[in-house]
């Protein structure tokens, strides 16, 4: 039906048709009544789903943002090649390699941060309470994205777990942490339970 729908289109429409369009729209209708999450990625959509899914990057593992014109390292990552190189929160990127950062987008400084893994990219940073720009020389490695943000239980035997991100390992991180601090738990509580 789909193709013999196509085909007529392609055929006795008016105009001539963009069949590339047209196919995207019929699968993009094909799902939306099914659940919210399913959806059709395209390029970069498949990209952020791809290092979403995989949790892993090729960076130096920082978050960055945009003050006005100026690009801000928002945090650095525990025991990442950012923080292992110098980076620190509140640094200003006022160049990566030759390019100049000054009024470019998070996401053109993040497609030039990004690389081959195990090459260097050349920070030029403006940090508070220095006068001259520091210049860092990172090695861009395999970044691990962290599905869970913290695990505790409180005084009333209430436990939460904050998951950042959902991705293709999260039912295994989300068991573990909650087994660790179960049995962290019950050692330090000196109480037994079991799973039901």
């Amino acid at each position: 039906m789909f193709k013999k729908s196509f085909d007529l289109l392609n055929k006795h429409y008016i105009d001539s048709i963009d069949q590339v369009k047209v196919v995207e729209s019929a699968i993009k209708g094909m799902l939306e009544d099914l659940d919210p999450y399913t959806k059709l990625l395209i390029d970069e959509g498949k990209e952020s789903h791809d290092k979403l899914s995989k949790g892993k990057y090729g960076g130096i593992g920082i978050r960055i943002g945009s003050s006005r014109d100026t690009l801000l390292v928002l945090s650095t990552m525990d025991g990442g090649p950012a923080i292992n190189g110098g980076l620190k929160s509140g640094d200003q990127i006022i160049s990566v390699g030759k390019q100049n950062m000054i009024g470019k987008t998070t996401k053109e400084a993040s497609s030039l941060i990004k690389g081959k893994l195990g090459t260097l990219v050349s920070l030029g940073i403006a940090r508070p309470g220095i006068e001259e720009i520091l210049y860092f020389d990172i090695k861009r490695d395999n970044i691990k994205i962290n599905n869970i943000g913290y695990k505790q239980i409180d005084e009333n035997s209430i436990g939460y777990i904050k998951v950042n991100r959902f991705s293709r390992n999260i039912s295994t991180d989300f068991e573990n942490a909650l087994v660790t601090s179960f049995h962290y738990y019950t050692l330090h509580n000196k109480r037994k339970y079991s799973f039901v």
